[in-house]
């Protein structure tokens, strides 16, 4: 007995000071294996509609099981952020305060950087000289960097690396998943004047210098020829640079047209492949990109990217139609359908500041491509012939959109007419209706609201129901 109890006794001081020295650790990091990551594909890129919606853009994200988020500053500090992967949208402007206002006066520190590390369009003084990127207002313009200077790239990628660790210390359990860029271009993203409601089109520094090169301050010192060229090395030097500690990252760019801003740019370049990002998302509201031959030819020895790789996020599509056949066509080629910055604000779509304005049928259309591809529904079981899509597992058509959420089972369902019929899975009882509220969480029951037939479908009792989300439970 005295043996146990000693036994017992060196038992208890082992976990004591096991746990004493283990809380005296600092953070072990999360390592992937690379094989239990969530797809990359599926991500949640609104992220430009300000800080007071960063919860409920996580919230959303969870509830939808987007496992890939836009980056939006302090959401390392809200716990909805565990277990989350974060992109850092245009990681090389969140590093510098990239505006310039003209009708402001500058310190020399100020002036001396933005004269020395950004692409310069004259020898005129300060600010006359930048070369001037979008504009925000009539005197406030984005400066571009100057990455025709090594030193330019070096610095850059040193600050995004350290302002991923920054992040990941504040919360290790929201990791870093990659980078991504909107309009893309390497020639860079250049403005003449301040767009306003003047038809006014993006430049580059041809406009001002003559070719595809910035004009040098001092003693700085051009290491690559073009603007393209400098650009092509900044993104090499960031890759490899963060594939030391980060093997799994990933990347996403967003040009306006996926042939024409991008691959018709890049496929003759003997580093082109070095420079594709995972993914290619085309801000265009067509898709028509999924049937150009040229973004899938070979160049070199393979093809830059597949179809699989391709993605839209059209938030200039406000109808139900449009927003309907381009969710089918990427449904039917594998591709997929994200946000990318917002949600809206140009062409007839409205802006809209929250998720929770963003009407029912717009949020649910937007996952069918990406569902069923995380479902793994064959391709030989999607139908699509124009104006309906059905599958097993997900139906849109004018009267209704409908989608079972991979891992959980759930069927999300929009009911647009009171005459529609939605299939439930064969052979499973329904448990639970749930009405949802603007994130898309079931809040009321609904069950009363619905009756399910005999041959396992589901209808609206009356046209009260429509419009908005309901979850069906089994």
């Amino acid at each position: 007995m005295k043996i146990l109890k000693l036994l017992a006794i060196l038992l208890v001081f082992l976990i004591s000071f096991i746990s004493c020295k283990t809380q005296d650790q600092p953070p072990v990091p999360f390592v992937s294996t690379g094989t239990d990551l969530p797809e990359y594909r599926n991500f949640f890129g609104v992220s430009w509609n300000g800080a007071a919606n960063l919860s409920e853009n996580l919230a959303y994200a969870k509830q939808m099981g987007y496992g890939y988020v836009f980056y939006m500053k302090g959401m390392e500090s809200d716990p909805l952020s565990d277990n989350l992967y974060f992109f850092i949208e245009s990681p090389d402007y969140a590093v510098f305060s990239r505006y310039v206002d003209a009708s402001k006066s500058y310190n020399s520190t100020d002036m001396d950087f933005y004269s020395n590390y950004c692409s310069l369009k004259s020898n005129d003084p300060f600010p006359n000289n930048l070369a001037t990127g979008w504009f925000a207002n009539p005197t406030t313009f984005s400066v571009v960097l100057d990455y025709q200077q090594k030193k330019v790239v070096d610095w850059v990628v040193s600050k995004i690396l350290t302002q991923v660790k920054a992040i990941e210390s504040v919360n290790p359990k929201f990791h870093f998943g990659g980078y991504a860029w909107d309009v893309p271009d390497l020639v860079g993203d250049f403005w003449p004047k301040y767009r306003g409601t003047d038809a006014v089109s993006p430049t580059t520094l041809k406009y001002w210098t003559g070719g595809d090169f910035g004009l040098v301050s001092g003693t700085n010192v051009h290491d690559y020829p073009t603007r393209s060229d400098g650009a092509a090395e900044f993104y090499k030097a960031l890759f490899s640079a963060t594939k030391i500690k980060y093997p799994n990252f990933k990347t996403i760019m967003e040009p306006y047209s996926i042939y024409d801003q991008w691959i018709s740019k890049v496929k003759d370049r003997a580093d082109a492949k070095l420079i594709m990002p995972d993914i290619l998302a085309q801000e265009n509201r067509e898709v028509t990109f999924l049937d150009d031959s040229r973004v899938y030819t070979t160049y070199g020895t393979a093809p830059l990217i597949d179809k699989e790789h391709v993605a839209s996020t059209a938030p200039a599509n406000f109808t139900e139609p449009a927003n309907r056949i381009n969710a089918a066509k990427l449904a039917m080629n594998k591709s997929w359908f994200n946000y990318f910055g917002r949600t809206g604000g140009t062409g007839d779509m409205p802006t809209y500041g929250s998720m929770k304005d963003v009407p029912a049928r717009l949020k649910l259309i937007r996952v069918l491509p990406n569902w069923e591809n995380i479902n793994s529904t064959p391709i030989t079981s999607r139908i699509w012939n124009g104006l309906v899509y059905k599958s097993p597992n997900a139906y849109a058509s004018d009267s209704a959109i409908s989608v079972i959420q991979p891992k959980t089972g759930k069927q999300f369902i929009v009911f647009l007419k009171s005459t529609a019929v939605v299939d439930l899975p064969a052979g499973k009882s329904v448990k639970s209706i749930s009405l949802t509220d603007g994130l898309f969480r079931e809040a009321t029951d609904a069950k009363a609201d619905f009756v399910i037939t005999s041959d396992n479908k589901i209808k609206p009792l009356g046209s009260a129901v429509l419009e908005g989300c309901y979850i069906v439970n089994f």
